[in-house]
Protein backbone atom coordinates (compact mmCIF):
# COMPACT_ATOMS: atom_id res chain seq x y z
CA UNK A 1 0.00 0.00 0.00
CA UNK A 2 0.71 3.59 -0.71
CA UNK A 3 1.93 5.48 2.46
CA UNK A 4 -0.46 8.08 3.19
CA UNK A 5 0.27 11.29 4.55
CA UNK A 6 -0.18 11.37 8.25
CA UNK A 7 -3.02 13.94 9.91
CA UNK A 8 -1.81 16.96 10.50
CA UNK A 9 0.57 16.89 7.88
CA UNK A 10 -0.59 19.41 4.54
CA UNK A 11 0.39 19.26 0.63
CA UNK A 12 4.24 20.09 0.56
CA UNK A 13 5.06 23.31 -0.12
CA UNK A 14 5.28 25.02 -3.62
CA UNK A 15 8.81 26.39 -2.05
CA UNK A 16 9.63 22.69 -1.35
CA UNK A 17 8.27 21.64 -4.58
CA UNK A 18 10.09 24.20 -6.86
CA UNK A 19 13.61 25.09 -5.52
CA UNK A 20 14.23 29.12 -5.79
CA UNK A 21 17.66 30.23 -7.20
CA UNK A 22 19.71 32.10 -5.08
CA UNK A 23 19.60 35.61 -5.82
CA UNK A 24 23.35 36.71 -6.80
CA UNK A 25 25.23 39.76 -5.23
CA UNK A 26 25.28 41.04 -8.89
CA UNK A 27 21.29 41.10 -9.15
CA UNK A 28 21.17 43.24 -6.08
CA UNK A 29 24.28 45.96 -6.73
CA UNK A 30 22.24 46.29 -10.06
CA UNK A 31 19.56 47.30 -8.13
CA UNK A 32 21.17 49.71 -6.26
CA UNK A 33 22.75 51.37 -8.75
CA UNK A 34 19.43 51.57 -10.46
CA UNK A 35 18.22 53.62 -7.21
CA UNK A 36 20.93 55.72 -7.01
CA UNK A 37 21.22 56.86 -10.54
CA UNK A 38 17.43 57.16 -10.35
CA UNK A 39 17.69 59.64 -7.35
CA UNK A 40 20.55 61.69 -8.90
CA UNK A 41 18.71 62.30 -12.29
CA UNK A 42 15.50 63.20 -10.00
CA UNK A 43 18.06 65.46 -8.14
CA UNK A 44 19.54 67.16 -11.55
CA UNK A 45 16.04 67.45 -12.65
CA UNK A 46 14.69 69.35 -9.73
CA UNK A 47 17.51 71.70 -9.90
CA UNK A 48 17.35 72.10 -13.45
CA UNK A 49 14.08 73.34 -13.20
CA UNK A 50 14.47 75.59 -10.31
CA UNK A 51 17.40 77.39 -12.52
CA UNK A 52 15.44 77.78 -15.52
CA UNK A 53 12.35 79.21 -13.28
CA UNK A 54 15.10 81.20 -11.84
CA UNK A 55 16.50 82.49 -14.99
CA UNK A 56 12.97 82.80 -16.38
CA UNK A 57 12.12 85.03 -13.27
CA UNK A 58 14.74 87.41 -13.66
CA UNK A 59 14.05 87.70 -17.17
CA UNK A 60 10.53 88.87 -16.34
CA UNK A 61 11.97 91.28 -14.05
CA UNK A 62 14.48 92.64 -16.37
CA UNK A 63 11.83 93.33 -18.82
CA UNK A 64 9.21 94.72 -16.35
CA UNK A 65 12.49 97.46 -15.65
CA UNK A 66 12.52 98.11 -18.98
CA UNK A 67 9.11 98.56 -19.75
CA UNK A 68 8.80 100.76 -16.84
CA UNK A 69 11.86 102.55 -18.14
CA UNK A 70 10.59 103.16 -21.83
CA UNK A 71 6.87 104.11 -19.47
CA UNK A 72 8.67 107.03 -18.42
CA UNK A 73 10.57 107.76 -20.81
CA UNK A 74 7.40 108.20 -23.31
CA UNK A 75 5.74 110.38 -20.48
CA UNK A 76 8.24 113.07 -20.20
CA UNK A 77 8.31 112.72 -24.21
CA UNK A 78 4.29 113.16 -24.02
CA UNK A 79 4.57 115.97 -21.88
CA UNK A 80 7.14 117.68 -23.81
CA UNK A 81 6.16 117.45 -27.30
CA UNK A 82 2.36 115.69 -26.53
CA UNK A 83 -0.54 116.58 -25.32
CA UNK A 84 -0.84 117.58 -21.43
CA UNK A 85 -4.09 116.43 -18.95
CA UNK A 86 -6.14 118.50 -17.29
CA UNK A 87 -9.62 118.06 -15.13
CA UNK A 88 -12.06 120.52 -15.47
CA UNK A 89 -15.54 121.49 -13.60
CA UNK A 90 -18.28 123.28 -14.84
CA UNK A 91 -20.17 124.49 -11.76
CA UNK A 92 -23.38 127.14 -11.55
CA UNK A 93 -27.04 127.20 -10.77
CA UNK A 94 -29.31 124.90 -12.56
CA UNK A 95 -30.21 126.36 -16.04
CA UNK A 96 -27.30 128.78 -16.26
CA UNK A 97 -26.43 127.18 -19.55
CA UNK A 98 -23.54 124.49 -18.54
CA UNK A 99 -24.59 121.47 -20.31
CA UNK A 100 -25.08 123.79 -23.68
CA UNK A 101 -21.81 125.24 -23.16
CA UNK A 102 -20.32 121.75 -22.79
CA UNK A 103 -21.16 120.24 -26.16
CA UNK A 104 -20.67 123.46 -28.14
CA UNK A 105 -17.47 122.83 -27.27
CA UNK A 106 -17.07 119.74 -27.55
CA UNK A 107 -19.13 119.08 -31.20
CA UNK A 108 -18.99 122.70 -32.42
CA UNK A 109 -22.59 123.01 -32.41
CA UNK A 110 -26.08 123.64 -30.11
CA UNK A 111 -27.26 120.27 -28.27
CA UNK A 112 -31.11 119.94 -27.47
CA UNK A 113 -30.33 119.06 -23.05
CA UNK A 114 -32.29 118.59 -20.28
CA UNK A 115 -31.41 119.26 -16.87
CA UNK A 116 -28.32 117.37 -15.79
CA UNK A 117 -29.29 115.21 -12.93
CA UNK A 118 -25.65 114.03 -11.61
CA UNK A 119 -23.10 114.77 -13.88
CA UNK A 120 -22.13 114.76 -17.77
CA UNK A 121 -18.45 114.11 -18.71
CA UNK A 122 -16.54 114.72 -21.94
CA UNK A 123 -13.37 115.03 -23.34
CA UNK A 124 -12.24 117.78 -25.74
CA UNK A 125 -8.58 118.93 -26.78
CA UNK A 126 -7.53 122.46 -27.24
CA UNK A 127 -4.33 123.35 -27.75
CA UNK A 128 -2.71 120.47 -27.03
CA UNK A 129 -4.06 120.36 -23.50
CA UNK A 130 -6.85 117.29 -22.97
CA UNK A 131 -9.44 118.36 -20.85
CA UNK A 132 -11.71 116.08 -19.26
CA UNK A 133 -15.08 118.18 -18.43
CA UNK A 134 -17.26 117.22 -15.82
CA UNK A 135 -20.66 119.05 -16.04
CA UNK A 136 -22.14 119.01 -12.37
CA UNK A 137 -26.38 119.65 -11.61
CA UNK A 138 -27.02 123.09 -10.58
CA UNK A 139 -30.25 122.19 -8.71
CA UNK A 140 -30.14 122.53 -4.89
CA UNK A 141 -30.13 119.36 -4.23
CA UNK A 142 -27.66 118.10 -5.83
CA UNK A 143 -25.23 121.18 -5.39
CA UNK A 144 -23.67 119.62 -1.88
CA UNK A 145 -22.95 116.53 -4.11
CA UNK A 146 -20.13 118.89 -5.94
CA UNK A 147 -17.50 118.44 -3.61
CA UNK A 148 -17.28 114.67 -4.30
CA UNK A 149 -15.35 115.55 -7.57
CA UNK A 150 -13.32 118.27 -6.03
CA UNK A 151 -9.83 115.97 -6.04
CA UNK A 152 -7.27 116.49 -8.40
CA UNK A 153 -9.25 119.18 -10.50
CA UNK A 154 -7.18 121.61 -12.24
CA UNK A 155 -9.91 124.31 -12.85
CA UNK A 156 -13.08 125.39 -12.41
CA UNK A 157 -15.43 127.45 -15.37
CA UNK A 158 -18.23 128.62 -13.33
CA UNK A 159 -21.05 129.41 -15.45
CA UNK A 160 -23.22 132.19 -14.81
CA UNK A 161 -26.87 133.02 -16.12
CA UNK A 162 -26.65 136.45 -17.09
CA UNK A 163 -30.51 136.65 -17.62
CA UNK A 164 -31.47 136.24 -14.49
CA UNK A 165 -30.54 138.97 -11.63
CA UNK A 166 -32.59 137.78 -9.16
CA UNK A 167 -30.11 134.51 -8.62
CA UNK A 168 -26.77 136.06 -9.02
CA UNK A 169 -27.05 136.22 -4.97
CA UNK A 170 -27.26 133.00 -4.75
CA UNK A 171 -24.04 132.66 -7.09
CA UNK A 172 -22.22 133.92 -5.28
CA UNK A 173 -22.95 132.42 -1.97
CA UNK A 174 -21.94 129.17 -4.06
CA UNK A 175 -19.16 130.33 -6.12
CA UNK A 176 -17.27 131.65 -2.71
CA UNK A 177 -18.37 128.32 -0.84
CA UNK A 178 -16.31 126.67 -3.89
CA UNK A 179 -13.54 128.66 -3.43
CA UNK A 180 -13.14 128.21 -0.17
CA UNK A 181 -12.75 124.57 -0.61
CA UNK A 182 -9.20 123.13 0.33
CA UNK A 183 -9.25 120.55 -2.70
CA UNK A 184 -9.78 123.47 -4.99
CA UNK A 185 -6.83 125.60 -3.70
CA UNK A 186 -4.98 125.67 -6.91
CA UNK A 187 -7.51 125.41 -9.48
CA UNK A 188 -7.98 128.50 -11.41
CA UNK A 189 -11.07 129.97 -12.49
CA UNK A 190 -12.83 131.10 -15.68
CA UNK A 191 -15.95 132.61 -15.26
CA UNK A 192 -18.79 132.44 -18.34
CA UNK A 193 -20.91 135.23 -17.77
CA UNK A 194 -23.43 133.41 -20.01
CA UNK A 195 -26.21 134.07 -21.90
CA UNK A 196 -25.28 137.77 -23.52
CA UNK A 197 -27.16 136.96 -26.16
CA UNK A 198 -30.47 137.39 -24.00
CA UNK A 199 -32.18 141.01 -24.19
CA UNK A 200 -31.71 143.15 -20.50
CA UNK A 201 -28.43 140.22 -19.79
CA UNK A 202 -25.85 141.77 -16.99
CA UNK A 203 -22.84 142.83 -18.16
CA UNK A 204 -19.24 141.66 -17.81
CA UNK A 205 -19.00 144.42 -15.28
CA UNK A 206 -22.04 143.70 -13.42
CA UNK A 207 -21.35 139.81 -13.15
CA UNK A 208 -17.66 140.60 -12.10
CA UNK A 209 -19.27 142.92 -9.02
CA UNK A 210 -22.13 140.54 -8.64
CA UNK A 211 -20.26 137.56 -7.50
CA UNK A 212 -17.40 139.36 -5.95
CA UNK A 213 -14.18 138.27 -8.37
CA UNK A 214 -12.61 141.63 -7.05
CA UNK A 215 -12.07 140.24 -4.09
CA UNK A 216 -10.21 137.11 -5.23
CA UNK A 217 -6.16 137.55 -4.63
CA UNK A 218 -4.87 134.31 -4.09
CA UNK A 219 -5.58 132.31 -7.66
CA UNK A 220 -5.79 133.04 -11.19
CA UNK A 221 -9.10 134.25 -12.66
CA UNK A 222 -10.85 135.73 -15.12
CA UNK A 223 -14.12 136.61 -16.44
CA UNK A 224 -15.63 136.20 -20.47
CA UNK A 225 -18.96 137.45 -21.31
CA UNK A 226 -20.51 134.33 -23.94
CA UNK A 227 -23.59 133.46 -25.59
CA UNK A 228 -23.63 129.39 -25.64
CA UNK A 229 -25.87 129.42 -28.32
CA UNK A 230 -24.17 131.52 -31.23
CA UNK A 231 -20.86 130.17 -29.78
CA UNK A 232 -19.21 133.23 -28.49
CA UNK A 233 -16.82 134.04 -26.36
CA UNK A 234 -15.91 130.53 -25.59
CA UNK A 235 -12.93 129.58 -27.38
CA UNK A 236 -11.61 133.09 -25.61
CA UNK A 237 -12.27 131.64 -22.56
CA UNK A 238 -10.66 128.25 -23.55
CA UNK A 239 -7.55 129.89 -24.60
CA UNK A 240 -6.81 131.97 -21.68
CA UNK A 241 -7.43 128.38 -19.70
CA UNK A 242 -4.73 126.81 -21.91
CA UNK A 243 -2.49 129.38 -21.81
CA UNK A 244 -2.92 129.54 -18.01
CA UNK A 245 -2.58 125.60 -17.58
CA UNK A 246 0.58 125.45 -19.71
CA UNK A 247 2.46 127.83 -17.67
CA UNK A 248 2.08 125.86 -14.69
CA UNK A 249 5.22 123.07 -14.02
Amino acid sequence: MKNRPSRGEGPPSRDARVPQPARSNTSNAKRAMIRRLTFFFSRVSRFSAQATFRAFREKIRTRRNETASMGILFSRLWQAFGEKEARILVLGLDNAGKTTILYRLQVGTVVSTIPTIGFNVETLTYKNIKFQVWDLGGQTSIRPYWRCYYPNTQAVIYVVDSSDPERVGTSRQEFHAILEEEELAEAAVLVFANKQDVPGALSELQITEGLGLAEIKNRQWAIFKTSALKGEGLWEGMEWLSNTLKARP
